[in-house]
């Protein structure tokens, strides 16, 4: 559920589960995720995304997505590689089958799988995004050629991407999205727990 009245609808088997601070939502990587509708698809930058995750499988753990089309590309994307590198962007509204059509941060340090870790992106603009582990500023480089982000026009989606085939293994909690831009320590004081 959510404090804005911005509640989801549990797809697949996804299940209620104990999290690392309240209930979280297990998914079991077979298609399970959580959708949220069209709330994002008119959404400006900055905009903050933070959760506490817990990674099972070794594939990527998408957090949330409303960014993914064989042409277009457009909205917010933010998961977990299956190096465990942390990766958050977002599309241009143009392209079509590749990354230059998007503006992406890959973080340098890892995040762990098999415990719980809080994750937090600040995505203010193309080379304005920062990554969080555990409520500490982490490195990252930068990829894709995207210009200014494009408002998506597909449905907020946690724990999957839009493709059919592409859901996560794992648990995510305490879901939070701010449209705005986070400061340090509002994003240490949700990794406190």
């Amino acid at each position: 559920s959510s404090g804005s009245g911005h509640d989801g609808k549990l797809v697949g088997d996804a299940a209620w589960v104990t999290g690392a601070v309240g209930g979280a939502v297990r998914l079991d990587g077979d298609g399970d995720f959580v959708t949220m509708g069209d709330i994002l698809n008119s959404v400006p930058l900055p905009i903050t995304v933070a959760a506490w995750v817990w990674i099972d499988g070794t594939d990527y753990f998408r957090i949330v997505n409303t960014d993914d089309d064989d042409d277009i590309y457009s909205g917010i994307y933010f998961a977990v590689a299956p190096t465990n590198e942390l990766l958050a962007g977002f599309g241009d509204g143009t392209g079509g089958g590749g990354y230059q059509w998007r503006q992406g941060v890959t973080s340098t340090a890892t995040v762990a799988r098999g415990t719980w870790t809080h994750v937090a992106a600040v995505i203010r603009g193309a080379d304005d995004m920062d990554l969080f582990v555990d409520g500490s500023p982490v490195a990252g480089s930068y990829d894709g050629t995207g210009g200014t982000m494009a408002t998506g026009r597909y449905p907020f989606h946690v724990g999957k991407t839009l493709g059919a085939s592409s859901a996560s293994d794992g648990a995510i909690d305490e879901l939070r999205v701010y449209d705005c831009g986070l400061e340090r320590t509002e994003l240490a004081a949700l990794a406190a727990r």
